[in-house]
């Protein structure tokens, strides 16, 4: 249930075996939700929580994407990423980001100074203090990549249906035997929930989770013109993180202009992409602390996305799905995978949760046995 990019590379994985696979996806093509809107970045894993699954599959991912974009065609570049503090008052923010990086087993970071930094980015906040760079960071096109994996899922045999949006499962008992829609039903061994932003509303028609509810956080973007602004060499640039997050970052793209964003404000609906005036200020005023020169009058773009972060439930204060993914084969229910709270680093971790989720389905006792004219590669 989903086509998002967790969801197309899920199938595109799951189609290396003998099984009839099926993904579904309410809106008119994939890719429309959260894939759609996002910094179109691939992070290095410093910044999850250690031990946690974000961490996990973020880092277990990295190594992976060069080889995928290969086998699938789509465009990814390995330029590195800085983190970097702006007066004295973030360098320990620094020392503390390198700490977990190290823990969560990045591999390629190291700690540069104020003078090492304005050289490799002149147009640089002089008040610049420090930085990390993590030379696995890169960019890539969540676009294509998308797409790729999906054409490759249904050359393997996958069958895609769009404008089919789920609407309740099918069970015998307290196992499910597939699922309802909008233009019909389907029967099924597996149902793998990758609804994104309705990941919750499908966990809950199983009677799952009932304390666990997405709530959209929107980002908002400024894309500069590229013949108007360049940085000096492709790279992304992160301020020290905060509790809101990675923080509005200043990057260059696979297209050749720069990007600025994202901002992270909850908002009350999952549809809800809309700018605000107050939303670009505050991009703005973040990317200026970067890249002081960066000038309105070079912006050609503005948008908006949504991130499927879980919320902190007051019935159990323990309890922060905001903190991690879930990736899980329930107990109570039999026949389901359930994903949810899949925000950043959601997309670079794309490919290591469907490997996860095979692993799920082997320890299930599903006999996943390999095609023998299984073809990874993608002709576009």
């Amino acid at each position: 249930i989903g086509g998002g990019v967790v969801g197309c590379m899920l199938a595109r994985y799951l189609s290396r075996y003998q099984l009839r696979i099926l993904l579904i996806e309410k809106d008119s093509d994939i890719g429309a939700g959260t894939t759609a809107a996002n910094t179109a970045l691939i992070h290095p894993g410093y910044d999850p929580v250690t031990g946690s699954l974000k961490a996990q599959m973020n880092v277990a991912s990295v190594p992976i994407w060069p080889n995928l974009a290969a086998e699938l065609d789509f465009s990814y570049e390995r330029c590195g990423d800085y983190v970097v503090a702006i007066g004295e008052d973030e360098l320990p923010k620094l020392d503390e980001l390198y700490q977990r990086g190290q823990r969560n087993g990045v591999l390629g970071m190291r700690l540069i100074d104020a003078s090492e930094m304005r050289r490799r980015e002149p147009l640089i906040n002089p008040s610049v203090s420090g930085a990390i760079f993590a030379e696995t960071g890169g960019m890539c096109d969540p676009f294509m990549a998308t797409v790729a994996a999906a054409e490759n899922a249904v050359k393997n045999g996958v069958q895609i249906e769009l404008e089919t949006k789920f609407k309740g499962f099918l069970f015998e008992g307290q196992k499910i035997i597939g699922v309802h829609t909008n233009r019909g039903d389907h029967l099924c061994r597996w149902v793998v929930n990758a609804a994104g932003l309705y990941a919750d509303e499908v966990m809950h028609k199983a009677g799952l989770r009932s304390d666990f509810k997405i709530r959209p956080r929107r980002g908002e973007y400024i894309i500069l013109d590229k013949a108007d602004f360049q940085l000096t060499r492709p790279t992304l640039l992160f301020p020290t993180p905060s509790d809101k997050g990675k923080g509005i970052l200043v990057a260059s793209t696979l297209h050749g202009n720069v990007i600025v964003g994202p901002n992270a404000n909850f908002v009350d609906s999952k549809e809800n992409k809309d700018l605000t005036s107050e939303g670009v200020q505050e991009i703005w005023s973040g990317g200026q602390k970067l890249i002081p020169s960066i000038n309105k009058k070079h912006i050609i773009a503005e948008f908006g996305g949504l991130r499927a972060t879980g919320n902190a439930p007051a019935s159990n204060p323990e309890v922060d799905y905001h903190q991690d993914f879930i990736i899980e084969i329930p107990e109570g229910v039999q026949g389901l995978v359930n994903l949810g709270g899949i925000e950043s680093p959601g997309f670079t971790a794309a490919p290591a949760i469907a490997i996860k989720v095979i692993e799920l389905l082997q320890g299930a006792g599903e006999a996943l046995e390999e095609k023998p004219d299984w073809n990874p590669i993608r002709v576009p």
